[in-house]
């Protein structure tokens, strides 16, 4: 009996009704399988379509000879698809012929197996009325068949992301309607949320998808921990971010990380926080870098999923940059404080270089906190401090400032904010008991004019910086 339709052969189905209805994916260079292909049509529409391997495959001698004749080029198996060949395939076409299995669910699992990472399953079926989960058996003219309900196909097909495509040709015997669906391998889900600082991603994270269960990988913890020798990674990132980081310099951590080209190496310690489920990225990254990180996590087996939205409220400047103006706003009120006089800023200092001292230590395991007062020779504070604890040397030149009004007092300076409290990642090696002794700060106006060690006052490390 003639089943399929060819110009030469008019059979029962509406082949060529039915490929429309179908919608299959790109065939160009695709690995293409038929289960139940009967006389080889829509093997034949995939050589047509360019596929790289084209396998047929039908439990009937008869049809399987048929197709044979009309294909000599192609491969086709007559074989029951309890055993499937060796794939991988990139489409699998499983058309009005479900209903034939004897466990339906199990044959969808096994086809599954056999596709690529991004291999589409086209399910082609008739779907039984009812509310109910249930399969549901119906007489087809010569015999009948289970098919299942729409609730019983999203249960059979819960492990898997699917999309009802079209709805298929009715066939003659079949008092069933008829639909297409696409089906692929459900993958982990990144979402990643890579706008600058103040663009409300931690937000989102804490109303969206917190609430949704789904897991946060957050870059600055991430930046924390390897500083802090909590998280492993590529020696080479662990060196640029344990030299750089603090928690109020985040950016500039970021910005060593991708001048030192480290991006892929940070790209890796997310993934590693991920644990191949789906999950959240909260992480501020230059522009030009969002590519590779999408690609990154596309190419691990990830379905990417980029956030993008306009900034609420002003644009707040970097760190650094922040205080720099407010610098020069308090030496410009210095120089005239009532916007009607200028005058000297300060006199001459009684020394040359940079006089210092260190007066507080807080350390704990993960990081220390240094403070004490410096004033340069041309009556300011020294645009550079340098830490040194142990091999460890840290140049800083945006700080905290603090009042130190006994210093004001005892140099005669026009004003208190000479006092300096910079926050370091306690280094490799260095235990909280040995900061006292090792610690050396220094200043100047730049690196090649650093001042001797300052002197440290008698102090002793406070716990729970």
């Amino acid at each position: 009996r003639q089943y399929q339709s060819f110009p030469d052969a008019p059979g029962d189905s509406e082949s060529l009704n039915k490929l429309k209805a179908l919608r299959l994916p790109e065939l160009l260079d695709k690995r293409f399988l038929d289960l139940g292909c009967n006389e080889g049509f829509f093997c034949a529409f995939a050589s047509f379509a360019g596929a790289s391997r084209v396998v047929g495959l039908d439990a009937s001698a008869d049809y399987i000879e048929r197709a044979r004749r009309r294909m000599p080029g192609l491969e086709f198996l007559h074989q029951s698809w309890d055993t499937l060949p060796d794939g991988p395939f990139d489409v699998v076409l499983l058309a009005s012929a479900l209903h034939y299995a004897r466990d339906q669910a199990a044959l969808i699992d096994s086809v599954m197996k056999v596709l690529s990472p991004t291999g589409t399953l086209v399910l082609e079926l008739g779907v039984a009325p009812g509310n109910e989960s249930a399969w549901v058996e119906v007489q087809r003219g010569s015999d009948k068949r289970l098919f299942a309900t729409w609730a019983k196909l999203r249960e059979v097909l819960a492990p898997y992301a699917w999309k009802l495509v079209s709805e298929s040709t009715l066939q003659k015997g079949d008092p069933t309607p008829r639909y297409v669906l696409h089906i692929n391998a459900r993958k982990p889900v990144a979402y990643l949320l890579m706008e600058p600082g103040g663009f409300g991603k931690s937000t989102l994270c804490r109303e969206l998808f917190m609430p949704a269960g789904v897991p946060v990988v957050s870059g600055d913890a991430c930046m924390g921990d390897m500083a802090g020798g909590r998280l492993s990674a590529d020696p080479a990132l662990l060196a640029v971010v344990q030299a750089n980081f603090s928690s109020v310099t985040i950016d500039d951590t970021m910005r060593a990380v991708l001048a030192a080209d480290l991006v892929p190496a940070l790209a890796q310690v997310w993934l590693a926080q991920a644990k191949g489920q789906t999950f959240v990225l909260d992480a501020s990254l230059a522009a030009e870098r969002h590519a590779f990180v999408k690609n990154f996590f596309k190419s691990h087996g990830y379905m990417v999923v980029t956030l993008s939205w306009e900034r609420p409220g002003t644009k707040v400047p970097r760190i650094n940059v922040a205080n720099e103006l407010a610098d020069s706003f308090f030496e410009k009120l210095l120089a005239d404080p009532h916007g009607t006089q200028t005058f000297t800023l300060v006199q001459a200092m009684p020394f040359t270089g940079t006089l210092g001292a260190v007066t507080k230590l807080r350390v704990n395991p993960k990081q220390f906190e240094v403070s004490g007062w410096a004033v340069h020779e041309n009556g300011r504070m020294p645009a550079l401090i340098e830490v040194q604890l142990g091999d460890s040397r840290t140049e800083v030149n945006s700080f905290v400032r603090e009042p130190r009004p006994q210093v004001q007092q005892r140099l005669n300076l026009p004003h208190a904010m000479y006092g300096f409290r910079i926050l370091l990642p306690m280094p490799a090696g260095i235990q909280p008991a040995q900061v006292r002794d090792l610690v050396q700060v220094r200043g100047g106006k730049d690196a090649a004019s650093l001042s001797p060690p300052f002197r440290t006052d008698p102090i002793k490390p406070k716990a729970g910086a």
